[in-house]
């Protein structure tokens, strides 16, 4: 299970050792060789988890015995293993609660400068921190930084921070009980970290990271996502950042897209731009750094939409080639009659030339000038195209532009929609309207949905009106608070807890799906903020026998209307009538100039003063 090979790929038969179990991780300096993996035995002495041997022999070093103890994943007992640059300390990642008896929770950090290598007083206290338990059993990875100042962890867990997929900062110095720097909320499986200068590279199955930075106390306050899209980290579309079950469209204060491998402010967890994706299902499954570059290996073939095979390699310096001789040869898609045509030309001195749909085969031509048809493609699907020649035996690959494409949904073009509030009229039922055209073809729309989102609201606040509705024949529909309405067109119900008469941002999304489950949005209106107009509540004050009685009305909201003279109230409405009343001012005092003011807080906490007319009154 361990084997030394040269340059080559040759076995070095010099170097030999035998090891009971699984090998997890390596790390080498120049004398000796260290070991984290499953095994309970190393060269025939005991060692549970971690070990170390001879670099040029393989011979087992005595004097490195780190036992892991009480492993949170039953046969399994340690999964990582770094190195200080000075050689001077080792940081294992396990799954044990303790090493040697000695209490040890995930991380240890063991001293190698002397003859005898010795625990380190430096642990962590995972068991006080948010799903201790679900996560000790799931952590995947360990890297350390350039300058040896911290490590970072990544695993799995189920979108529980700070501990389960999240990214975990611990500075490598310091005794005692060792706190984490941050903690950077992936919201899904994390397979492998990474560290160099300027970030912290993690590969998983993840297709979002923090936005602003991990929390101080890497809570990650927001809630989790809970309800009909909880497992959305699991479930988005990872090449879609616009899928709506997307954490960064749930979040999008929090959480920006990033497919499957991303890269993090070293600072405080947050996403940097780089942002190349790719197309794997599993996820990227593993990375290392080098000093040229990122190496990373996945479940698929394409990173950045660059046909990689399963091993990419992204390059940050060194080498660089010169450019390829300019492609005379050109490759353009469009969909016409809801079939995509590949049009290419100008391929010249070749026999036959290949078109390729996501990086397969489907179709050979001996011509370098032509169409193709792709009658297959299936709509609702993304799909690129290329065309590969050979001139002079060298494979040539030229991308057809547009990147991507898509037939619309079951041979249907999605019509334009136009959503919009009523907004002239607040005091009466909320309701939106969807709205197409006679000449919209919807043929291949057998369901829609329609969302309403408030945005102003901490966390944001949706409602989704009666899930998804089967199509009618048109394309005009009626959200009303009078519950769901079918007849020619669509209706939804809105819940009564969407109050679009408060002041506030709303908007409102609508998607289609065809019968074979493709789904699309076609109508999203602009956001709209909702305000409750002041100049529809009337307020006046008289005397009448010697008392000042102030008369108002059309006040919404009567659960919270005040009266205020000079400054200072006097009284809250608890008149039947909503929003309107009279009240007499008996305690008035004769001589005395008085101002009056209706308060009212419409929309929920907005305060909105009315100035009574006149302005002061003397009796």
């Amino acid at each position: 299970r361990l084997v030394k090979l040269d340059a080559f790929g040759n076995r070095d038969t010099s170097f030999q050792t035998t090891v009971s179990a699984i090998v997890r991780d390596l790390a080498v300096t120049n004398d000796d060789v260290y070991l984290a993996g499953d095994f309970l035995m190393v060269g025939g002495d005991v060692h549970a988890g971690f070990a170390a041997v001879d670099a040029n022999t393989g011979a087992v070093d005595s004097n490195f015995n780190m036992n892991v103890g009480n492993s949170a994943n039953e046969g399994q007992l340690a999964r990582g293993i770094v190195v200080t640059s000075d050689g001077n300390s080792v940081f294992g990642l396990h799954y044990g609660t303790s090493i040697n008896g000695e209490p040890r929770e995930a991380l240890v950090k063991i001293d190698i400068a002397g003859n005898t290598a010795g625990l380190a007083d430096w642990r962590v206290d995972l068991s006080g921190q948010t799903r201790f338990n679900s996560c000790l059993d799931r952590m995947r990875d360990i890297a350390i930084s350039p300058d040896d100042s911290f490590i970072v962890i990544g695993g799995q867990g189920g979108d529980a921070p700070p501990n389960c997929d999240s990214v975990l900062r611990y500075p490598t110095g310091g005794t005692g009980v060792i706190g984490f720097d941050w903690s950077a909320r992936l919201y899904s499986s994390i397979f492998s970290v990474a560290v160099s200068d300027t970030a912290v590279y993690v590969g998983g199955h993840f297709c979002a990271a923090p936005l602003n930075g991990a929390d101080p106390d890497s809570r990650q306050t927001h809630e989790r996502i809970a309800g009909p899209a909880s497992g959305t980290a699991n479930k988005c579309n990872i090449n879609d950042p616009n899928d709506p079950v997307n954490p960064s469209e749930i979040f999008p204060n929090h959480a920006v897209f990033r497919g499957q491998l991303a890269a993090l402010d070293p600072s405080d967890g947050r996403a940097l731009a780089w942002d190349p994706g790719s197309n794997a299902l599993l996820g990227t499954l593993d990375i290392t750094l080098i000093d040229r570059g990122l190496l990373a290996g996945m479940d698929e073939d394409r990173y950045n939409q660059i046909l990689t095979g399963r091993s990419g390699f992204f390059d940050f310096g060194g080498f660089t080639p010169p450019p390829p001789a300019p492609v005379e040869a050109a490759c353009v898609v469009e969909v016409i009659n809801n079939v995509p045509v590949v049009s290419y030309s100008d391929f010249t001195n070749v026999s036959t030339v290949s078109i390729r749909r996501n990086g397969i085969f489907i179709d050979l031509s001996s011509a370098g000038t032509g169409t193709y048809e792709d009658t297959s493609a299936v709509p609702g699907v993304a799909y690129s195209y290329e065309v590969r020649s050979r001139p002079g035996g060298v494979a040539t690959d030229v991308a057809c532009s547009p990147a991507t494409i898509t037939v619309p949904l079951s041979d249907t073009q999605i019509p334009t929609a136009q959503v919009q509030f009523p907004v002239s009229d607040l005091s009466q039922p909320a309701f939106v309207t969807v709205e197409g055209s006679a000449s919209d073809d919807i043929s291949g729309v057998a369901r829609v949905l329609v969302r309403v989102e408030r945005l102003d609201t901490s966390p944001r606040q949706y409602w989704n009106g009666s899930d998804w509705v089967a199509a009618a024949s048109n394309l005009e529909a009626t959200v009303n608070s009078n519950g769901p309405r079918v007849s020619d067109g669509y209706s939804w119900f809105v819940p009564d807890q969407v109050d679009l008469t408060n002041e506030g941002s709303y908007r409102i999304r609508v998607w289609a799906r065809d019968t074979a489950g493709n789904t699309a949005r076609f109508g999203t209106n602009p956001i709209v903020d909702l305000d409750v107009v002041p100049g529809e509540m009337n307020c006046s004050v008289s005397v009448i026998n010697n008392v000042p009685v102030v008369s108002y009305s059309d006040f919404p909201d009567a659960s919270n209307v005040n009266i205020l003279r000079n400054g200072g109230w006097i009284v809250t409405d608890s008149f039947d009538t909503p929003g309107a009343g009279t009240y007499a001012d008996t305690s008035a005092v004769p001589g005395v100039a008085y101002s009056y003011v209706i308060r009212s807080r419409p929309g929920g906490g907005v305060v909105n003063d009315v100035a009574c007319s006149p302005a002061t009154i003397t009796f």
